[in-house]
């Protein structure tokens, strides 16, 4: 309908159409199921024809494309003044209809949406976290003090079926376990490897055994608790437990069938391991991300201890932060509260917002600076007021500290920005005094967009120089810069959660965090992927978006758009191992379009946006 309301050549668009359906098919069939590579395109031994075909199609799709553009006819003037009624304002320019963006104000409802959905959403986020108590106290094995045995005795012969240990802030130990019946019978051993920090690790025992005895076979390792439980399931405690108290003092902790509740789960033994090394002054084990994400993780553990609820209640406040930028992108792209409450819900109800926002890794982190970013500019180029641009500058520079997926939206920022720069000076550079407002905005995007991110990203490494003081700030900032391009670059590996790109769009390959069998059959799981709602109901509304810009130049929709874009067309060239979570960023300006597209339905939009935000509600209570 957009099309022909601008009188565009359909005999050419819709034949590029169907070949653009037909070579995206043809390249995922390639990619998928005959593992074609695109580097196999400069071989000369053997063609991808698949892929090239796909390619080819691609091609001619564009090129129709451009001539059904070529040929679109102009608009009679008569029509320029027949405006739809759904413009919020608008300007005629070279036979197309051009969006003003509409101005926003903030009344006390808002503010009492804004605080009433804050509060839901942290009650939501914070209800059973994780647990406030786990194993503290331990003991350091080490072979260079000669400690790095311990030997449990029993008064009388013991069937023991497993043992439980709760490792430190180190991983990967190994451990080996003797046990005998008595002195006369022949010592078995096994070698074990621990694997994850500050959780419940399970080593299988199953013997009947008057002594048994771990020897740790790294130079250093730490344990704070070990459990030990009979064929039934019922804790052990052996005869010298005295010798060791350190060991058994937190044995109320165990909390029968470990869960995410009590203990790491995914990335957290990376992220979260890291942040109490921060903390701590202890060596950094994760450092291929900037440390920004894991300083402020351990922020939450100074003030609540190394437990659940301690490394995780960061994460929390920022997902919670994401909905009040939610509702007032909402509110500003079309200037009416239903919206506004529209787009909080869908982030609310988010699968994805959910997870990670309840995990300790530094997703969640990137993620409300991106889109605090994203927003920030979004303001400056609706209202032209310029201290916008500070506050874009500070929440990109934070985002860049936290992980460097916020260099792929400050492409698209600066597009935007460019674009709007081009658009509003060029007309008027031959005016007086455009010059002094050209050097003035400048000189506050060099503060903003290089002087600021340079700054804090520095400042974000002062956790290295406490632990390594033979390198200064600028030296850690460089090197560990090489080793994170390296490992990103090179980092590629079998996982069954891995995916790519037209996976995410498709919502096709959960991340499963966390799965546990419970004594009783039901299972304890935790999932990261998309609300359907927002997987699938944003491609309509994406495409709505383009054609938005395309045929009426709106502005709202380009910048949707190209933020859009910036965060998912670099991963079409990233050939390392990722996830879902990583279309995360991508996936929240989705919401905004869904949300945009909603409010340009001239019938039945009040139904839509109902049954929409219904859906997205009771998809989350089905699958939560």
């Amino acid at each position: 309908q957009e099309l022909k309301n601008q009188k565009y050549s359909l005999f050419f668009f819709y034949p590029a159409w169907i070949i653009l359906q037909a070579g995206a098919i043809l390249l995922l069939y390639a990619v998928r199921e005959q593992h074609q590579m695109f580097q196999q395109l400069i071989s000369v031994d053997s063609i991808p024809m698949t892929l090239s075909l796909g390619l080819f199609l691609l091609g001619s799709a564009l090129v129709l494309f451009i001539l059904s553009c070529r040929y679109q006819t102009n608009l009679p003037e008569a029509l320029l003044h027949k405006i739809p009624s759904d413009f919020v304002g608008s300007t005629a320019e070279s036979g197309c209809v051009r969006d003003d963006f509409p101005q926003m104000h903030i009344r006390k409802q808002d503010i009492v949406h804004i605080l009433l959905l804050t509060v839901l959403t942290f009650t939501l986020l914070s209800f059973r976290l994780g647990s406030h108590q786990a194993p503290a106290s331990g003991c350091i094995l080490s072979s260079e003090m000669g400690t790095d045995e311990i030997t449990l005795t029993f008064e009388e012969s013991v069937s023991i079926s497993r043992v439980y240990a709760f490792l430190g802030y180190e991983s990967k130990r190994d451990f080996t376990f003797f046990s005998k019946i008595n002195e006369t019978d022949a010592v078995t051993s096994s070698q074990e490897t621990l694997t994850s920090p500050f959780a419940w690790n399970s080593v299988d025992i199953g013997q009947s055994l008057t002594e048994l005895r771990l020897r740790s076979e790294e130079d250093e390792a730490q344990l704070l608790e070990l459990i030990l439980l009979d064929s039934n399931g019922h804790l052990v405690l052996p005869a010298n437990t005295a010798q060791y108290p350190e060991l058994f003092d937190e044995q109320a902790l165990w909390p029968g069938t470990p869960t995410f509740y009590e203990q790491t789960m995914f990335d957290e033994v990376y992220h979260g391991r890291t942040a109490y090394e921060f903390l701590h002054g202890l060596p950094i084990y994760e450092n291929t991300h900037p440390p920004l994400g894991k300083i402020l993780i351990s922020g939450g553990i100074a003030l609540f201890g190394m437990n659940p609820f301690g490394w995780r209640i960061v994460n929390v406040l920022c997902g919670t932060l994401m909905i009040p930028f939610a509702y007032l992108w909402g509110l500003r792209l079309t200037e009416r509260r239903r919206f506004g409450l529209f787009s909080a819900i869908l982030m609310m109800t988010g699968f994805q917002h959910f997870t990670l926002s309840r995990i300790a890794t530094i997703d969640i982190t990137v993620a409300v600076f991106l889109l605090a970013a994203f927003y920030f500019q979004y303001c400056f180029i609706s209202t032209k007021k310029r201290r916008y641009l500070p506050l874009c500058g500070l929440a990109l520079a934070c985002a860049l500290s936290t992980k460097w997926t916020g260099a792929y939206a400050a492409l698209g920022i600066a597009l935007v920005f460019f674009l709007w720069f081009f658009e509003k000076y060029l007309p008027l550079q031959k005016q007086a005094g455009i010059r002094k407002q050209v050097l003035q905005l400048t000189l506050i995007c060099m503060v903003s967009f290089l002087v600021i991110p340079a700054v804090i990203y520095t400042l974000s490494y002062l956790p290295f120089t406490r632990v390594y003081p033979e390198q200064n700030l600028l030296q850690h900032v460089i090197s560990n810069g090489q080793l994170m391009f390296r490992y990103h670059a090179h980092t590629v590996f079998e996982h069954p959660y891995a995916s790519q790109w037209y996976d995410w769009i498709l919502d096709r390959v959960p991340l499963l965090n966390s799965y546990t069998v419970l004594p009783d059959g039901r299972l304890s799981i935790v999932k990261t992927f998309l609300n359907p709602v927002i997987a699938w109901g944003s491609i309509p509304a994406l495409l709505f978006c383009i054609l938005r810009w395309r045929c009426r130049r709106d502005r709202q929709a380009r910048t949707l758009v190209l933020f859009y874009l910036s965060m998912l067309l670099p991963w079409l060239f990233i050939h390392r191992t990722v996830f879902i979570y990583q279309y995360f960023g991508a996936a929240l300006i989705l919401i905004f379009c869904i949300t945009y597209g909603i409010s340009r339905l001239k019938r039945h939009q009040t139904r839509v946006l109902v049954l929409t935000g219904a859906l997205s509600l009771a998809l989350f209570a089905l699958f939560y």
